[in-house]
C-alpha cells in the first residue's frame, strides 16, 4: 500500500508528515526502540533509532513515488554510512 505524506514547504526546506509509518507496524513499536537526545540548551526530545529510520526508508525507497524519484534509496544509502549515535533509550 502506498504511504502517502503531506507534503509541506517550511522555511527549511520540505516536510513530508506521515499519517502511517511504512516498516513500522505500530506506534507502539517505534517507541519502544525511541532514542533520547537533546538540543544544546538541554531540552531533551525523543526520536526513532537509527534502526526504526533504516526501517522506515527502506519501506519508503520501495515504493514507487514519481515526486520523489530515487531520493529515498539515496537518503537510505546515506544514513547507512553514519554511525549509530550513542543515544540512550528513551
Amino acid at each position: 500500500m502506498l504511504v502517502g505524506p503531506i507534503r509541506a514547504a517550511t522555511s527549511e526546506g520540505l516536510l513530508d508528515i506521515l499519517t502511517r509509518v511504512p516498516g513500522v507496524e505500530s506506534f507502539e513499536e517505534l517507541r519502544g526502540d525511541a532514542r533520547r537526545a537533546s538540543f544544546a540548551d538541554g531540552t531533551s526530545f525523543v526520536i526513532a533509532s537509527k534502526r526504526a529510520l533504516e526501517r522506515i526508508k527502506e519501506a519508503m525507497s520501495e515504493q514507487v513515488d514519481p515526486l520523489r524519484g530515487d531520493k529515498d534509496r539515496a537518503d537510505l544509502r546515506q544514513l547507512r554510512a553514519l554511525p549509530d549515535p550513542d543515544l540512550p533509550p528513551a
